[in-house]
């Protein structure tokens, strides 16, 4: 059977109770929120900015402070951003 290498992110990951696939599954969901805020935006663009800041980025900010060396998951948010 194949096993992961135990990484310290992989560690923290597993501690947390989190697996991978649940962790890229949020990143999605967080897509999607971030792609309907850009519409959103469009015609509200001050009530958009506020819930990206006090709304998504806590929740990426309590995820990155907790789980160390995971910014390689977060990768297709930044570019979602850009």
């Amino acid at each position: 059977m194949f096993t992961l290498p135990r990484t310290d992110a992989l560690s923290w990951v597993l501690q947390l109770g989190l697996t991978i696939s649940s962790l890229n599954g949020k990143v999605q969901e967080w897509n999607a929120e971030l792609n309907t805020l850009s519409q959103f935006a469009e015609t509200q663009p001050h009530a958009a900015y506020s819930a990206l800041t006090h709304g998504i980025y806590s929740k990426w900010n309590y995820l990155t402070r907790t789980t160390p060396a995971i910014e390689n998951l977060l990768t297709p948010l930044e570019e979602s951003i850009k």
